[in-house]
């Protein structure tokens, strides 16, 4: 009921159908072998995807090739019928849809474009006729052998009653609903589709379904719903506004699989940025302006949260970060903010250019423990940008041009591109004091978990853009952070001579770089290497050392 060929079948009459189901396995093999042979595109339409475990190898499948993916009227899906607690999911939790190329989801406000479920495009919708009995009582077929909790369910009905449990027919499901004068239901679709037929509903779980939809209904404990009905609401005009965003949808599915080349090979580049613009314009609600606070013109460096320094201590390449951002910037003023001082060479050339500050590390934000390295940079360059505002770079970057023409966006940062779209990168960042994308980006961390520090610092401020609640300026991966991290892109810099013209710095994934290219048997070593090299890194950064 929830696939967009269903109902768009005729704009897509050459399409080739694959179920994917819970509980069925999807043949893989078969469906790599069509997207190398001759599919424009893969379109993944409606269903709980977001969030469940279940799908995110598939998720990873359907999205490792070359030609665009679509997700089309999917949502988050924490999949705990009985959930009837009011915590959103979080935006973090949107990160692996950064992969697809176009992204319309059935959550609302949650990250991407708003394209609700396309079962609302059925035919039998369109004639809900009178109610013929009182309260419908839809709900998830694994409530079915609870008899004593659908008793306590059924028992406050002040009315004649009916139950349907969600396995039956599409046919059945929607009749029920048209029947009914009110619905109680812990199914997602019983509650969606009620509110689009001019139904009260009330929902008695359901999980994080419930929680994304656009026509809110209210939540109540299974075993004391009948008050919530004074609290819920008849949606009128639900039904066309659910069934345009999917028309308006689908003209950007076929405008993006029409523009793909015809021939046998194809590469589609996604650009982020032009489709979050896209996005705005297919909105229905207004996107907010740019905040016109100026960004302090002063740059912010961290360094020296652990006493060996992460096994890189400061070498000419942070000495070149420093000397390199001073004179393309010209900023009034330069923080080093450090716990451990460093001592070497390289640090005492540049020490009398720069304001010491000794900082406390972050051991915990909001009751949360940090123990992970990099979840204490992170807490620690955010906090500092809200309070002061300005500029901060990574150590391992080197600055080609001014950032001046960036000054005037309350916040400013840039894409980061592997093999597909990464996220925002944090190594790079400018900030108006106390903005308001940066607060809510740092309030996030109180919920961030141990076992991957890019979900926070690069995936969740990605699809924080994306929804549209912030507008800030994000830059081009070529404007900060290009070349890549691979080691192609790696060659780019370190072994060869390229100009990059968009580029006003570059970062150079000290991560990566560091063991291959600036461990020498002292600095003078690696200064006569850089000095002496033919490559993009010895050309912009000969004359900083």
């Amino acid at each position: 009921m929830s696939s967009p060929l269903n109902y768009f079948g005729s704009e897509f009459n050459w399409a080739v159908r694959q179920e994917v189901h819970a509980g069925a396995s999807l043949p893989r093999r078969a469906l790599r072998k069509l997207t190398r042979e001759n599919a424009k595109a893969v379109i993944i339409g409606g269903g709980g995807l977001i969030g469940q475990p279940f799908f995110d190898a598939d998720i990873s499948s359907w999205t490792r090739g070359q030609i665009p993916t679509i997700l089309w009227g999917a949502g988050h899906n924490s999949h705990d019928i009985h959930a009837v607690d009011k915590r959103q999911p979080g935006f973090e939790e949107y990160g692996q849809l950064r992969q697809f190329n176009l992204v319309g989801i059935r959550d609302y406000n949650a990250g991407f474009t708003w394209v609700p479920c396309p079962s609302c495009m059925n035919p039998q919708l369109d004639e809900p006729g009178n109610a013929s009995f009182g309260t419908l009582f839809l709900l998830h077929r694994d409530l079915r052998s609870d008899k004593e909790k659908i008793s306590c369910i059924v028992s406050q009905s002040p009315d004649d009653a009916r139950i349907v449990f969600n396995d039956c027919s599409s046919q059945e499901f929607i009749q029920a609903i048209c029947s009914a004068r009110r619905i109680v239901t812990n199914s997602y679709h019983a509650a969606y589709l009620g509110t689009l037929v001019k139904k009260p509903v009330v929902a008695i779980g359901g999980g994080s379904k419930m929680l994304t939809l656009k026509h809110q209904v209210p939540i109540a404990q299974p075993d004391c719903w009948t008050a919530a009905f004074s609290e819920a609401e008849i949606h009128n005009a639900a039904l066309e506004e659910c069934r345009d965003a999917n028309r308006d949808f689908c003209h950007r599915v076929k405008a993006l699989i029409g523009n793909q080349s015809k021939s046998k090979v194809r590469r589609y580049v996604p650009d982020p940025i032009r489709e979050r613009r896209a996005d705005e314009l297919a909105s229905d609600r207004p996107f907010p302006a740019i905040l016109r606070n100026k960004v302090p013109k002063i740059i912010h460096f961290i360094f020296g949260l652990s006493p060996d320094f992460g096994g890189k201590p400061f070498n000419v390449m942070h000495k070149v970060a420093v000397r390199s951002a001073i004179e393309k910037i010209k900023p009034e003023e330069v923080f080093f903010h450090h716990h451990y001082k460093p001592e070497s060479p390289s640090f005492r050339d540049v020490e009398g250019l720069l304001s010491m500050n000794k900082i406390v590390i972050p051991h915990e934000f909001k009751g949360r423990k940090l123990s992970h390295f990099a979840h204490k940079a992170d807490i620690t360059r955010m906090s500092i940008l809200k309070e002061m505002g300005g500029i901060y770079l990574d150590l391992d970057t080197i600055t080609v041009k001014p950032f001046d023409d960036m000054l005037d966006s309350s916040f400013s940062i840039g894409l980061q591109i592997g093999h597909k779209v990464d996220g925002l990168c944090n190594a790079v960042m400018l900030a108006a004091p106390n903005d308001g994308f940066l607060v809510d980006w740092l309030n996030s961390y109180e919920r961030f978990s141990d076992k991957t520090w890019d979900q926070f610092s690069v995936q969740l401020p990605y699809v924080m853009w994306r929804s549209g609640f912030w507008s800030i300026n994000v830059q081009p991966h070529d404007r900060f952070h290009w070349p890549s991290w691979d080691d192609r892109s790696m060659k780019l810099m370190f072994e060869e001579n390229h100009s990059f013209d968009n580029a006003v710095c570059h970062h150079l994934w000290e991560s990566y770089s560091y063991k291959k290219y600036f461990v020498h048997s002292d600095e003078a070593g690696l200064s006569n290497w850089i000095r002496n090299g033919r490559s993009t890194y010895s050309r912009l950064a000969s004359r900083y050392i």
